[in-house]
């Protein structure tokens, strides 16, 4: 016969995860500590009309944070950067769209996505299942990988940085 898992360490485990779940505020409330680390006000980085919206810098690297609650069932946390335009030379589009899917081979939990004529260091993930350091660690991958993902694509090809978020 089965343990019952109400009664194993398993069942345990289950129930402390279920019992709390993350609320946008409770992302927020994280969000805002960590740039209170960086000295930093997120109130000064608001999206106004946009719930949980918020569009910073850091250098040159614009980062798009979003709390997206607008499905109930499915409430998740986007962070997005634009990296560049996509190079005009028609030489270069085939090279630098394989440059792109040779890069997101070895992301982990992010992608590089091409939107219009821009390429995108996209993340997205379940606010269920996070917590306050993975999100600290989210958003410093996001930063450090948007720099070094331009620097290769730079290295390669003329690209223009995006002005535009």
């Amino acid at each position: 016969m089965w343990p019952n898992p109400a009664h194993s360490s398993l069942g345990v485990m289950m129930k402390l995860w279920k019992s709390k779940k993350n609320t946008a505020i409770d992302v927020e409330k994280w969000i805002t500590a960590l740039y209170k680390e960086g000295e930093l006000d997120l109130t000064e980085y608001k999206i106004p009309e946009e719930e949980h919206t918020w569009l910073t810098y850091f250098g040159e690297i614009a980062l798009y944070i979003k709390i997206d609650t607008s499905d109930p069932e499915l409430r998740t946390i986007i962070l997005n950067s634009v990296l560049c335009e996509i190079p005009l030379n028609k030489e270069e589009i085939l090279p630098f769209y394989r440059k792109c899917l040779e890069i997101n081979s070895y992301l982990f939990g992010a992608s590089l996505t091409i939107d219009d004529t821009r390429v995108s260091f996209f993340q997205k993930r379940d606010i269920e299942f996070i917590s306050e350091p993975i999100l600290s660690d989210m958003i410093r991958y996001q930063i450090n990988l948007t720099e070094g993902v331009l620097k290769e694509l730079a290295g390669e090809f003329e690209v223009v940085m995006s002005k535009q978020v």
